[in-house]
């Protein structure tokens, strides 16, 4: 993703979604957090049952602390 290339995938047994900007806002560094209640800290990641949705919370928070 850092390269500005352009791509596409797809699959009949993985979902999800990845969106970007097509201008990038370079001016406003950022951290990106995602958090999960399903989270199993002996595991190191999130776990769900097979088939069960996974709970994820995105935060978008700039330099200055407030989100974006």
């Amino acid at each position: 993703m850092d390269t500005g290339a352009k791509g596409r995938s797809s699959s009949t047994s993985v979902t999800g979604a990845q969106v970007c900007l097509v201008e990038p806002h370079t001016s406003t560094p950022a951290s990106i957090t995602l958090t999960s209640t399903a989270m199993a800290g002996a595991k190191h990641g999130a776990v769900v049952e097979e088939g069960s949705a996974l709970p994820v919370t995105v935060a978008v928070i700039a330099r200055s602390g407030g989100p974006v």
